[in-house]
């Protein structure tokens, strides 16, 4: 199923009716801190759709999409309006300022509600300029009835006018907070209305920058990583080393263990044994898997020295390297550059290694036929060699001038 990316931003409806919507707790300010809580998404069913590519496309939400959605936008960083480079994605804009975080979503009948933490004076200012709309950005995937299945959430945006209509927007009035002059009225004052909010502390700001880089770094070096034949080896000589490691803790505890075998096993005894028999079980896993890799190579240096010949040195190529070698040693305009995938060099390796071989059988049987042919000749040209011999001169005739 593939996903598209999109913003559930309202580029092409109206504004619809709010309806019934489950009851969102006032805004909280505690220090330079705002918290919200706002519908972020919700149930669309037949007749309700989410309409993309000026209705060229209708999505719909089932109740088992709307979990998995808000599941997912737990922990999602907040922007001012939707990124605009590359295909809209925050972890493609990490110069887009975050200005908070959806710490929790909780569902509540057809509704995800989000507390939503704005830590940025940008982000209480936008609220206040009446972006106070909620709008997902995140990939998705539909089956056959249009019903998105699949998601993959990148961010929430603070908006104007979000696709869902004002339904999914912060709860920003006072109406029912504490009115009675205390401590607590004043912690649940509206940002929306209040005239000024104290700027985020600028090393708060920076930690809370550089946190989101790392986040967009790890995700990216994750989604790139490659495995390769060569990383496998390096694996391997690490795992040994760790292995060795691992030995030494396995006999080190087996010494405790065996000395207090006499007495009752302590808690502490209990699971220095359960850490052993952990340890045993990581040496014989990794034991199987190095052995199958070394059968491997094995059959793979056997097959190349047919070709390459005994002499030649594979020690320091990759299994990928002796495999092109052999393709341009069987047929020298076979391409076998960094640009050819690893399964076409693989799938030209067996190929013509199969045919190389099928080639000596042959020939090895044309010369076992030819053999009884060839010895029939030897033994008529040795028979009349012996019957012409009296015609040769004796060794100590006399040589003439």
């Amino acid at each position: 199923m593939e996903l598209t990316f999109r913003h559930d931003r309202a580029d092409l409806l109206g504004p619809t009716a709010r309806g019934v919507v489950p009851h969102l707790r006032a805004p909280i300010i505690q220090g330079t801190t705002a918290t919200f809580e706002g519908v972020v998404a919700r149930v669309h069913r037949i007749g309700d759709p989410l309409v993309y590519d000026g209705g060229k496309r209708l999505e719909y939400r089932d109740a088992d999409g709307l979990r998995e959605l808000a599941r997912q936008l737990v922990g999602m960083s907040v922007v001012v309006k939707h990124p605009t480079k590359g295909t809209g994605r925050l972890r493609e804009d990490k110069g887009k300022l975050v200005v908070g975080t959806v710490t929790s979503v909780r569902l509540d009948g057809d509704y995800a509600i989000a507390e939503i933490k704005i830590m940025h004076h940008d982000g209480i200012a936008a609220i206040r300029a009446g972006m106070d709309q909620l709008s997902a950005g995140y990939a998705s995937g539909t089956d056959d009835a249009g019903f998105q299945r699949i998601f993959d959430a990148d961010h929430m945006a603070l908006v104007a006018a979000a696709r869902c209509g004002p339904t999914c927007s912060l709860r920003v009035d006072m109406h029912d907070a504490c009115q009675c002059g205390c401590a607590m009225q004043d912690s649940n004052r509206n940002p929306a209305t209040t005239p000024k909010v104290t700027q985020m502390d600028p090393t708060q700001a920076e930690a809370l920058r550089s946190l989101e880089a790392q986040r967009a770094e790890f995700e990216t070096r994750a989604n790139a990583a490659e495995t390769s034949v060569s990383n496998e080896k390096l694996r391997a000589d690490t795992a040994e080393g760790k292995i060795a490691v691992l030995e030494q803790e396995i006999s080190d505890l087996k010494v405790k263990i065996a000395a207090g075998a006499t007495a009752v096993e302590t808690e502490a005894i209990t699971r220095e044994k359960i850490r052993a028999d952990a340890a045993e079980a990581k040496v014989i896993a990794f034991d199987k898997t190095y052995e199958t890799r070394l059968r491997q190579r094995a059959a793979l240096e056997r097959k190349a020295s047919v070709v390459l010949g005994d002499d030649f040195r594979m020690d320091s190529l990759d299994d990928r390297e002796i495999m092109a070698t052999v393709v341009k040693k069987l047929d020298a305009g076979a391409d076998v550059g960094s640009g050819v995938p690893d399964g076409v060099i693989v799938g030209r390796f067996l190929a013509s290694t199969e045919r190389h071989a099928a080639s000596s059988r042959a020939l090895a049987r044309v010369a076992e036929i030819s053999a009884p042919t060839q010895r029939a000749d030897k033994a008529e040209e040795k028979k009349t060699q012996r019957a012409q011999s009296w015609r040769q001169p004796l060794p100590n005739a006399a040589k003439t001038k």
